[in-house]
C-alpha cells in the first residue's frame, strides 16, 4: 500500500511520532512518504492509497491543519488515519479532525485502536483514549495478571509503544 503521512509539528514531538508510525510501516512492506504539512500539495494526495494527518493538540487542531483539513478536494474512499500529541488530553482533537476528515470523502482507520494513555488524577481511568489492547492490559494489570517476565507492568511497556528506538511490544 502506498502511504503518505503528512504531519505539523511545532516543537518536533509530532515529528519524531510520524517518523515512529513511518518505520512501523515500512516493516510491514509499505511504501511510506513522509511530508511536512506545508510541502504538501492536494494534487499529490491523489497517488496514494491512505493518507495519515498528525499534528499537536491546541485544543483542537491547530488552524494550519484544520484549513489544510477543509481546502482539500473530496476524496472519495480513500482511507486516512489521524494521530496528535499533546499534553494531557487531546480534548476535542479526534472528535473534531475525524469528522473532517469523513465529509472530505474518507474512510477513517479507527483512533480508539492506537496505543495512547493519559494518567491524570482526576480523569476517568482507563481514560477514554485508550486502545482495545491498552484496555485489556489495564483489565489485566487490575487482576494481577498484567506482569511481565522482568516484572514490568504490561501498560508500562504501552507507554513506550512509539517511542523511535524501541520495538512495540508484541
Amino acid at each position: 500500500m502506498k502511504i503518505l503521512i503528512v504531519y505539523y509539528s511545532q516543537t518536533g514531538n509530532t515529528q519524531k511520532i510520524a517518523r515512529a508510525i513511518r518505520d512501523g510501516m515500512r516493516e510491514e512492506g509499505h511504501a511510506v512518504t513522509l511530508k511536512f504539512l506545508k510541502k504538501v500539495a492536494y494534487d499529490e494526495l491523489e497517488a496514494y492509497d491512505m493518507v495519515g494527518l498528525g499534528s499537536p493538540v491546541w485544543y483542537e487542531m491547530p488552524p494550519n491543519v484544520r484549513r489544510f483539513v477543509e481546502e482539500m478536494p473530496p476524496q472519495a474512499g480513500k482511507l486516512a488515519f489521524s494521530f496528535c500529541t499533546h499534553g494531557t488530553m487531546p480534548d476535542l482533537y479526534f472528535p473534531l479532525a475525524v469528522p473532517r476528515l469523513m465529509n472530505k470523502g474518507f474512510r477513517v482507520v479507527d483512533w480508539r485502536d492506537w496505543y495512547g494513555d493519559c494518567t491524570v488524577q482526576i480523569f476517568p481511568d482507563p481514560y477514554y483514549q485508550r486502545g482495545t489492547r491498552t484496555r485489556r492490559i489495564w483489565r489485566a494489570q487490575r487482576t494481577g495478571a498484567g506482569r511481565s517476565a522482568k516484572g514490568r507492568s504490561a501498560s508500562a511497556a504501552a507507554r513506550w509503544t512509539f517511542s523511535p528506538r524501541r520495538r512495540r511490544p508484541t
